[in-house]
């Protein structure tokens, strides 16, 4: 027999609330489950939670509120609640006098017989839409750009009856966040759930929901199949393992990488950090910079280092990514980066950094999960789940993707090269159907005052700000009306006013006067998506039409408007 003592004193900041793991007293290595003790404080909650894991959760003192899918349970002590797989789900404290105490035990599904679909079962279109970073609040070029584009098409494929799951999450394991927290003098995990909390909050004012959505760093099942799949890719040889060199900056202790490092651009001299080009929308690492700096000191670089890691030599799936390209929808700028990808030659992407910041590789000396890595590896686990609650192996998870009729994603112009190159190359390695990839919708630059938005330069006008002084409907209207679909377009305040000024208030198909519904409604579909159109057609009337069915209008305008139609 063995006996520990669970108290204040050996608890951990998680999930919002303090939390005592199993496994910190070596008591996980022979049982086949793993175990938390947790507590929240009076009047308190825990931040939204989804995993990969069953979980049972033991009230054993205080008094709980379980939010589980939007379903609410009153949870005394002596209550236990069976969360299934990516069940999303809150506890709340609803007294404010004692704590609640819970006992949390969580394991995967055993292997079981593969999820065969129904033989009738329609394939389902799914819509990715990036991680926001929480290293600041939303702005008006994020919701511009995917979001609210998104959410409009997602809602529009539902209206003309078609199966769609919608897939985002936070982008939490970007070194933007403990870059922006070192410059804010904040620990980076609790300015990450502040500004992940303001940001959820305002993609629901704004009326855009997700189906699927994932916070890396509050989701143990999530890293843990992250890591699972890395695994297997990696033994199989698809990311096979080499050194490479790296630049280090030796006074700030670490790699320069991300957000840690500045230069230009080895192709279009642009000025860039380690990845993305928001020049020519090429991929280049650290080392490949020319005027390499620091951007924590300002220093050049101290010296470089060789470290070893997985890799993904996107030459070796050139052919698989010219079959994607040939059928997808891609807009022009993006066909320019492809073919120049191809005349100059594809990178080779590193999967793991020595770094301070993102999932930790077991074993591998202190190496941690590239980002966009994980972002990869990501869908191909949530996406797999959503199909497949059961899948555990990569066989399982390529299985369930099976389901997926066309995988379409709406992003920015700068994450062009991930959408379009890294993310078909990993997913078609793995064992996906090339075939899969139906798409991209991708806007240029929204832009303040001729410069583009940005959360780290503090140049921006923040969403929450907007959406305090407006309603969100005519926020979100307005947005798809001056949506830089094809060319960059300049946010200015007199405009905005002008514009919702000139609309009816309120928004409802009654006020609308012979909007064209046919066009408005084709401009959403995903081949030739035009939200601009779209709002045009419908709000500012059409000379032509001979009249508008109120009920097909009112439809639309809650598309376009995100409020349904009553």
């Amino acid at each position: 027999m063995r006996s520990f003592t669970v108290d204040g004193s050996n608890l951990t900041a998680e999930y919002g609330i303090a939390v005592g793991r199993w496994s910190q007293f070596e008591q996980a290595r022979q049982f086949p489950f793993e175990a938390m003790w947790c507590v929240i404080p009076a009047a308190s909650r825990s931040a939204p939670d989804q995993h990969a894991e069953v979980e049972l959760a033991i009230v054993v003192g205080g008094r709980a509120r379980f939010v589980v899918e939007g379903r609410d349970v009153e949870a005394p002590a002596g209550t236990a609640v069976l969360l299934e797989p990516q069940e999303r789900h809150v506890i709340h404290n609803t007294r404010d006098d004692e704590p609640v105490q819970i006992l949390s035990v969580y394991w995967l599904p055993g292997e079981r017989p593969p999820v065969e679909p129904a033989e009738d079962a329609a394939p389902v279109t799914v819509v990715l839409s990036p991680p926001p970073t929480p290293n600041g609040p939303l702005h008006l070029g994020h919701l511009a750009g995917p979001y609210v584009a998104a959410d409009v098409a997602v809602r529009a494929a539902r209206l003309r009856g078609e199966p769609v799951v919608s897939v985002c999450g936070l982008d939490d394991h970007q070194n933007y966040v403990p870059a922006a927290a070192r410059a804010a003098g904040r620990a980076a995990t609790e300015l990450r759930d502040e500004y992940a909390g303001r940001i959820r909050d305002v993609l629901a004012r704004v009326g855009v929901h997700h189906d699927v959505f994932v916070e890396p760093l509050t989701d143990t099942g999530y890293r843990q199949a992250v890591l699972r799949l890395l695994g297997e890719l990696v033994e199989k040889g698809t990311l096979p393992v080499r050194e490479r060199t790296v630049p280090v900056c030796e006074p700030c202790g670490g790699i320069l990488h991300h957000a840690y490092v500045s230069g230009r651009c080895p192709h279009c001299k642009a000025a860039m950090g380690g990845g993305t080009c928001e020049g020519c929308g090429g991929f280049s690492s650290a080392a490949e910079l020319t005027e390499p700096r620091c951007t924590r000191c300002g220093a050049e670089p101290s010296g470089t280092a060789v470290v070893r890691g997985p890799v993904l030599p996107l030459a070796d799936h050139r052919e698989a990514l010219q079959r994607i390209w040939g059928r997808a929808v891609l807009p022009p700028a993006v066909r320019a980066l492809t073919d120049r990808l191809l005349r100059v030659g594809l990178p080779t992407i590193p999967f793991t950094y020595p770094t301070d910041w993102g999932i930790e590789v077991p074993g591998d000396d202190g190496h941690r999960l590239d980002v966009w890595a994980e972002m990869g590896l990501g869908y191909l686990h949530t996406v797999g789940r959503r199909f497949d609650p059961s899948a555990v192996t990569l066989e399982q998870h390529v299985r369930a993707w099976d389901r997926v009729g066309g995988l379409w994603a709406f992003l920015g112009i700068d994450n062009a090269f991930y959408y379009a190159v890294l993310f078909p190359a990993l997913l078609t390695a793995a064992g996906v159907r090339p075939e899969t990839v139906a798409g991209l919708v991708v806007n240029e630059f929204y832009t303040l005052d001729g410069e583009k938005f940005s959360t780290s330069r503090q140049h921006a006008v923040w969403a929450e700000d907007l959406l305090a002084r407006y309603p969100a409907e005519l926020v979100r209207a307005y947005l798809c009306w001056d949506r830089p679909q094809e060319f960059a377009s300049d946010f200015r305040m007199e405009q905005f006013r002008q514009v919702v000024d000139g609309w009816p208030r309120p928004l409802t198909a009654a006020s609308l006067t012979g909007g064209s519904l046919t066009r408005a409604a084709h401009a959403l579909r995903f081949g030739h998506f035009a939200a601009d159109l779209s709002v045009r057609c419908l709000l500012t009337g059409d000379p032509g039409a001979t009249g508008a069915d109120p009920e097909a209008a009112g439809a639309l305008l809650g598309v376009l408007t995100g409020v349904d139609p009553t």
